[in-house]
């Protein structure tokens, strides 16, 4: 498997992907733990096969860990950022997989 540097981060049935304007790639959650952890604000863009993307903040909680090894991810969407770093409020995210 190939490793891309991009800012987007795709989803299809629970298998995220990196896309490139060339080409898509299927990624493990290691990898996606990865890109995560590689950045203080991780925001990103989450692609879905049947549904409208979603640009986000991935939030690291108590139950990250246990989350990330089943391909769960909290995530606030970029319209509820401002108010979950104003008020650490874990209600505001969605949890995708």
């Amino acid at each position: 498997m190939q490793k891309v540097n991009s800012p987007f981060l795709t989803g299809s049935g629970g298998i995220f992907l990196f896309r490139n304007r060339s080409f898509t790639l299927y990624i493990t959650y290691e990898q996606i733990a990865g890109a995560v952890q590689k950045h203080a604000h991780p925001v990103f863009e989450i692609w879905f096969k049947g549904r409208a993307s979603v640009k986000g903040l991935f939030i690291k909680t108590a139950d990250y860990n246990e989350l990330k090894h089943k391909n769960f991810w909290r995530v606030a969407d970029e319209r509820r950022i401002t108010e979950y770093e104003r008020t650490g409020n874990e209600d505001l995210a969605c949890i995708f997989y």
